[in-house]
């Protein structure tokens, strides 16, 4: 015999209240200001440049994103807002301000850096997936120094793609070696289509519109789901076996003074995934 069994609804044990993603926002910055306020009292105003530093990158990365994929602006959500306030409070007060990433008129992605002993990176998360198309255009400001590594990574951070804007003038592809493609110029954009197919472990290039050839991977990989730019290359040490070579406290040389400009300008980016 069939029974209708009547389950009673219960309200969540939870204080429901209206509100808004920017009024929750707003009151986790009114929350924070103590914090800050005490970090510069401690540390000096150093502290605000910082912050400032990184609310703005924030806020500028979120709207590029955001216009990039052809979507509703957020920033006046405040969310990016906080992550930069969260960002600079886990950064020490005499951190460089050397190697910001900003947003230009262009409108671009800018990498720009001073810094000698440090790097500008950007990094986008991508549908991880087997196969993945990625256009890019990248317009870099010189062609005698600076360096700009542009790479496809899986979820661990491992690398299978990539491209170097070398520091004398020649777009790179890293496979088990370095290979020159071709040429560039300062102030000339060049736009990169990468092909990339995870079981082949073989990626296609091309460069303007014409194609360069297809590179194995410098690291076989099964998925990518990162794109990343670093204005340097990447750091596998110190590690915690790695003998200290100076003493404790000793100063890096030049630490201080700023090294010559390298910019280079992200101004197209488009992506698609295989599901």
């Amino acid at each position: 015999m069939n029974q209708t069994v009547r389950v009673p609804r219960r309200v969540d044990p939870m204080l429901r209240l209206g509100g808004s993603t920017r009024g929750m926002m707003a009151d986790v910055l009114v929350a924070l200001t103590p914090n800050l306020l005490m970090s510069v009292f401690l540390f000096g105003f150093r502290v605000l440049v910082l912050t400032a530093v990184s609310v703005a990158a924030c806020v500028g990365a979120e709207f590029l994103c955001r216009r990039f994929m052809g979507k509703e602006q957020t920033v006046g959500d405040l969310s990016a807002c906080v992550t930069g306030v969260l960002l600079a409070m886990c950064l020490p007060s005499t951190a460089p301000c050397w190697a910001p990433v900003t947003v230009t008129e262009l409108p671009s992605l800018r990498l720009e850096d001073f810094d000698r002993y440090d790097y500008a990176r950007a990094e986008r998360v991508l549908r991880e997936s087997r196969r993945q198309r990625v256009v890019f255009a990248v317009t870099p400001g010189q062609e005698d120094h600076g360096s700009l590594y542009c790479e496809l990574q899986d979820p661990r951070g491992q690398t299978a793609v990539r491209l170097v804007f070398r520091r004398d003038g020649m777009l790179c592809v890293r496979t088990t070696a370095l290979v020159g493609v071709c040429g560039y110029r300062a102030g000339e954009s060049v736009e990169l289509e990468l092909e990339a197919c995870c079981p082949c472990h073989e990626f296609t290039l091309s460069v303007n519109g014409v194609e360069r050839g297809k590179y194995r991977f410098m690291t076989a990989v099964s998925s990518i789901s990162r794109f990343v730019l670093r204005t340097g290359a990447p750091r596998s040490g110190p590690t915690r076996e790695t003998e200290p070579w100076e003493e404790a406290g000793a100063a890096l040389p030049l630490a201080d003074e700023k090294d010559e400009a390298a910019v280079f300008d992200l101004t197209k980016f488009h992506v698609e995934s295989e599901l």
